[in-house]
């Protein structure tokens, strides 16, 4: 697996110039570690022993095995095309500042160790650092005289061998008693490999891979990151702290992050350091945390059925304590649901001193149990599993939710854009944060750097970029536009290319016939919008789904009342495009080999059920070009197995979908494409093996399913937007603050070797841009970096929604369109196993009804 760059889940709390900028990903969850006091370094042993301690000889043929394991060939770096030149050449030189910190190199030892450990009983992963912090304690860690780096899962370095597992045999297994409890926890080490850190160090100067070369990159990456996350809230590749929480309302805080990671740039190391954001469950009395979900609800009163399932929605999941048992009882519950009565009413058998049984209420159990007198018996408790499948209930005044729990559901449309409001931060405060950031990793302090030979600088490093020339829009009569900063103003002397005839249309007004009452709390325009968010799935659904098929164009109340000549021109442009227009193209000669003809470009996408809609499939959406000029496209849609978070997201039925699209590729244009540029979106670099392994031999076999002679030349692309890389002008700026729209940079910061470029190609709304990372993977049009990076960009102005330059090619952005508008339809819901079509209109197949 590789390490250069895993695929970064954080949200998209600043840039929302893209349609999925809202999206509520919250943060993908890995684990929840509470604040440690042990800052990194090696326990001394107790002057008492803590616990009874047992060693145990390991399994020789075991460790043997994973060391096998770990030798096995992989995938050279990550089979990639290699870069065709040294890098492009167009547009004008100009240097900015990047979120990549220089890392210098120098091990004390040539060879770190890689151990394997697993701890049994098997606990929640957010349990292992507080049981390493025990086994730190012990002989087998502190005789070593080294300081040892953990991942918090399986994996460990060391710059020295750990002598008590090379002693017997290279696998050894600990037994530890912990303090105040007769639990005993075994933890069973395995030496598995011996990691050559020259071999990264070659790698850098020549470009000759190794194994060593991933295994180096993960060691530095545990022993960067070892220290923050035994101290932090650990999510993800990022950690948190609550301060400067902010709350986002219905029991949610934002807190901010820092996510850090090492990266591999040419001939150099870096640290990519990088601001986050993340949403957490709101800390404190489940009394309290409960009326700020529900803030009409009394807690002397029982609840509603409606505050009860919000609550039970937020809360169910998460851990709580308990206070009538005082401070010394540690434990926590995890909370599985909330009774449906107070505390009063609700009731349980209980077994008497002389071993009968009576019903009592849990009011009735804690008065006489622990003489507590609640002050709220008709509140609800919180439920969790009990004994032989039944289930204990405490109540709620009695309990407190500890601060630090990630929240895992999917933000509501208020809270997405509380926290995108609180996040977002223009470049020049970004870079204030990020250096806060560095002052809180320490790196100069860290000594488990040191213990490795890592030494990080805290300036963020000078990149030289280049400034791609925009091309000119061309409309109708030889009108043409010249964009500036990413955008061109539309005016009544810019006619639409080419016109179609609406032959028939009408209206229909979707409007309650009462004032939307409820004392107009949320505004009549808001609530109005509310309304139309129900009816939009219902009419794009009928519209799309039935026999005849019915383009529709929809409008909000509150656009309308406000229209004027530019929203109304933008409106046109949406309608033309639908009808199979052409709104405008670029001028001659900016499409390259795409204006010259056969050119097929593909944008394609899977998209996943938001948190917590486990039974619903994933949406596959591939979308196609089918003219000359950039503008005209159609798109295929299937409902696919939902991958689950980290699995590969293969296309499955892509060669029936490219067979499709390329028959109505020939019956649009009436020859087959003799090229295919396939831009590929929301793949991580891990996956990039296998993609490449699947994905591009699905495109050779439609091919060869149409014709056996059909060969076309593929060229196969990945876009990235969801990595930690942020361009900061030095110069050149927009309006905005950020880089100006055309920002390519292709040296320094990215592969040593292979074929990949960074490009902001619009410009800023809000926050810090992000730009699109492409990584090409499949090349066989032999692409020079210009010619790729210039037809990438000028692509970006061919946009049938707006005229500004999108953030990544059109293609790509129609298939998020196309998957999003894929979940309005009525029968997206349910689960399947295998790859099936969606229902289409087929009036509408070939149109561009999803814009």
């Amino acid at each position: 697996m590789s390490t250069y760059d895993r695929r970064n889940r954080s949200p998209r709390e600043d840039d929302d110039d893209s349609p999925d900028a809202k999206r509520s990903r919250n943060f993908t969850h890995d684990n929840n570690h509470p604040f440690a006091e042990q800052q990194g370094r090696p326990l001394p042993p107790p002057a008492n022993p803590v616990g009874r301690v047992k060693i145990e000889p390991g399994i020789g043929q075991e460790a043997q095995q994973l060391q096998l394991q770990q030798q096995a060939p992989r995938e050279p770096q990550t089979g990639c095309t290699k870069r065709p030149d040294q890098g492009g050449r167009v547009g004008r030189p100009i240097t900015i500042n990047t979120n990549f910190f220089p890392m210098e190199l120098k091990p004390t030892y040539r060879t770190i160790h890689h151990y394997h450990i697993d701890i049994s009983p098997e606990v929640p992963p957010r349990r292992n650092r507080e049981l390493w912090q025990e086994l730190q304690r012990h002989s087998i860690m502190t005789d070593a005289g080294t300081l040892v780096a953990y991942d918090g899962r399986h994996s460990v370095f060391s710059p020295k061998q750990l002598p008590a597992v090379h002693e017997n045999g290279g696998a050894v297994t600990i037994k530890i008693e912990l303090a105040g409890q007769k639990q005993e926890i075994a933890f069973k080490i395995m030496h598995v490999a011996e990691v050559d850190m020259e071999a990264l160090v070659n790698f850098l100067r020549t470009g000759q891979y190794t194994q060593d070369c991933t295994e180096a990159i993960q060691a530095l990456n545990v022993a960067l990151t070892h220290k923050p996350y035994s101290n932090m809230i650990t999510v993800g590749r990022s950690v948190f702290t609550p301060d400067g929480a902010q709350d986002l309302r219905g029991g949610v805080e934002m807190w901010h992050g820092i996510y850090h990671t090492v990266r591999l740039g040419q001939q150099k190391l870096f640290v990519n350091v990088d601001k986050t954001a993340g949403a957490f469950v709101k800390g404190g009395s489940a009394i309290e945390l409960m009326r700020s979900i529900a803030p009409r609800w009394n807690p002397s009163q029982p609840l509603d059925r409606r505050d009860r399932e919000a609550i039970e929605l937020v809360l169910k999941g998460c851990f709580f304590r308990v206070t009538h048992r005082g401070k010394q009882f540690k434990r926590k519950y995890k909370m599985t649901q909330l009774s449906r009565s107070g505390a009063d009413d609700t009731w349980f058998d209980h077994t008497t001193n002389d071993g009968g049984s009576r019903k009592v209420s849990v009011e009735q159990y804690y008065s006489h149990t622990y003489n507590s007198k609640l002050n709220y018996p008709r509140a609800p408790c919180l439920g969790v599993p009990g004994r032989n499948s039944t289930v204990a209930y405490f109540p709620a005044e009695l309990c407190y939710f500890e601060s630090g729990q990630p929240y895992k559901k999917k933000l509501n449309e208020e809270q997405t854009s509380a926290m995108l409001r609180a996040a977002s931060m223009k470049p020049d405060a970004r870079i204030r944060k990020i250096a806060q950031s560095i002052q809180t990793l320490d790196f100069r302090n860290n000594q488990f750097l040191q213990a490795f030979g890592m030494n990080i600088s805290d300036r963020m490093s000078n990149v030289p970029a280049r400034i791609l020339p925009a091309p000119r829009i061309e409309f109708a009569r030889g009108v043409k536009a010249e964009p500036r900063q990413g955008s061109w103003e539309l005016n009544a002397s810019q006619q639409y290319l080419g016109g179609v005839t609406l032959r028939s249309w009408g209206i229909i007004v979707f409007e309650n016939e009462g004032r939307l009452q409820r004392f107009k709390v949320e505004g009549f325009v808001r609530r109005l919008v509310q309304v139309l968010s129900l009816i939009y799935p219902e009419i794009k659904a009928f519209a799309e789904t039935s026999q005849s098929g019915l383009m529709t164009q929809c409008a909000l109340t509150s656009k309308i009342e406000k229209a004027n000549d530019a929203y109304c021109r933008l409106l046109g442009m949406k309608i033309l495009a639908k009808l199979g227009g052409t709104v405008n193209r670029l001028e001659e000669n900016s499409l390259g080999i795409i204006e010259r003809g056969r050119t097929l470009v593909v944008g394609a996408d899977v998209t996943h059920a938001a948190p917590g809609e486990t039974d619903r499939p994933s949406i596959a959406s591939v979308v196609a070009l089918v003219d000359d000029c950039g503008f005209r496209h159609i798109g295929r849609i299937q409902r696919q197995p939902s991958q689950g978070v980290g699995a590969v997201e293969v296309i499955e039925g892509l060669p029936a979908l490219m067979m499709d699209l390329i028959a109505s590729y020939k019956q649009i244009m009436k020859h087959h494409p003799q090229r295919i540029l396939f831009y590929r979106d929301g793949v991580s670099e891990s996956q990039f093996p296998e993609i490449l392994r699947t994905e591009v031999k699905a495109i050779k076999i439609a091919c060869q399913q149409i014709d056996p002679k059909y060969k076309p030349a593929i060229t196969f692309v990945v876009v990235k937007k969801r990595h930690n890389t942020r361009f900061f002008p030095t110069q050149d700026r927009d309006r905005s603050g950020n880089c100006v729209s055309g920002t390519v940079v292709d040296s320094m910061i990215t592969h040593p070797t292979e074929f990949d470029f960074y490009l902001q190609s619009h410009a800023g709304l809000q926050g810090t841009s992000r730009c699109a990372q492409y990584c090409v993977l499949y090349d066989e049009n032999r692409f020079t970096s210009d010619d790729l990076q210039q037809l990438t960009f000028n692509l970006c102005h061919v946009y049938s929604r707006c005229s500004k330059a999108t953030s990544i090619v059109p293609a790509v952005q129609y298939a998020h369109l196309l998957a999003y508008r894929a979940r309005c339809y009525r029968d997206v819901g349910g689960e399947t196993d295998r790859p099936e079509s969606m229902p289409i209109a087929n009036e509408l197949k070939n149109t561009m009804f999803f814009v």
